[in-house]
């Protein structure tokens, strides 16, 4: 819709209106994925301008320059754990990752893992059946020196995912070098994550693995191509005295009266 291409925020009793009369603040960056890119916001009311602050800052101080050894802290429930990316480039990326916990271990971390190097599997190559297939370490073309001390990243595939569950994937590459944690990029819904289902009947994982929205793992992959260089994640813990989830109930059958949406951590 060419007309109403913007990021709007009303009143919790107004909801979503087209009616400009009754926006707080809009933003006209309509092509930015999350309203917190928005640099200007509008208010018509006041004829002022605001600037929003990023809110998906980590709740601790930046990350050092040089990583630290592992383990580094007590962890966490990972019900609890947050992601968050830092880029070689001190004016990149760097931004706390939309995730979530795996529906198989480990359930909680025993260690933080704080400023890790991050790796592509098989360096962003496409995988095939008989070569670097996520389900068969045999077939790895990358040798274990290249995953060792790192969190690896894997894009999540349908194909492959109808041949073994993600916690193959994670039992393969633990088993193949010393990894510190897996990412699992959604390959679909943007900014959505779920908690990927496990087998029973595998063995039990000894290291994290999240979920990481699609969109989280696109900016990783865009940042590595544009500066050639290596980016950091930290696994942390937040609070537990804030919640990590909102939940919304809507009793009405055609949900009428639902007034969230989107991803919230």
């Amino acid at each position: 819709d060419d007309t109403w291409r913007y990021w709007v925020i009303t009143h919790a009793s107004t909801g979503f209106s087209t009616n400009e009369n009754l926006w707080d603040l809009y933003c006209l960056e309509w092509r930015e994925y999350e309203p917190w890119n928005c640099g200007t916001w509008y208010s018509k009311a006041l004829g002022t301008t605001y600037n929003m602050q990023i809110c998906t800052e980590t709740p601790t101080q930046a990350p050092t320059k040089t990583p630290t050894e592992y383990p580094t802290d007590i962890g966490c429930s990972a019900n609890y754990a947050y992601v968050t990316v830092e880029s070689s480039d001190v004016d990149g990326l760097q931004e706390t990752l939309t995730s979530i916990r795996t529906d198989f271990p480990v359930y909680a971390y025993e260690y933080n893992i704080i400023h890790r190097e991050l790796v592509l599997f098989a360096d962003g190559d496409l995988p095939t059946v008989t070569e670097n297939n996520p389900c068969n370490s045999h077939t790895w073309t990358y040798l274990p020196a290249y995953y060792n001390g790192k969190i690896v990243m894997f894009d999540y595939d349908d194909d492959f995912v109808g041949l073994c569950t993600i916690q193959k994937w994670v039992l393969e590459m633990q088993d193949y070098a010393n990894v510190k944690a897996v990412l699992i990029a959604n390959n679909k819904d943007l900014t959505h994550v779920y908690s990927l289902e496990g087998d029973m009947k595998l063995d039990a994982p000894t290291i994290p693995s999240r979920m990481i929205s699609q969109i989280s793992g696109q900016n990783i992959k865009n940042e590595m191509n544009r500066t050639q260089e290596n980016v950091w994640i930290t696994i942390d813990c937040f609070d537990k005295e804030l919640p990590t989830m909102i939940c919304v109930l809507d009793e009405d059958i055609y949900g009428t009266y639902a007034k969230l949406d989107g991803e919230y951590q």
